[in-house]
């Protein structure tokens, strides 16, 4: 049997700009970047939540191309209390 949580859904948008990885990586905003450096700093904060409180995430979108730097990412992130 498991207890009953209050669920909470968070998602997170990151907007950058696209640019081709081999040609011209200097005018790339990698928002991938940066949904990565959110996505490993909430899996360290997790270590101080209270042993009954989860927070499970995933990056829901991350670019289209490996040779394309994303102009948009997204994390979907459930954080469950009771």
């Amino acid at each position: 049997f498991l207890p009953t949580l209050a669920v909470a859904e968070v998602a997170v948008k990151y907007r950058g700009k696209a640019s081709h990885a081999s040609a011209y990586p200097w005018e790339g905003i990698n928002a991938l970047d940066a949904a990565v450096l959110a996505y490993n700093n909430l899996s360290l904060l997790r270590q101080q939540l209270k042993p009954d409180w989860r927070l499970h995430g995933i990056i829901k979108h991350g670019g289209e191309k490996p040779n394309i730097i994303p102009a948009y990412s997204e994390l979907e992130y459930f954080l469950s209390t009771p």
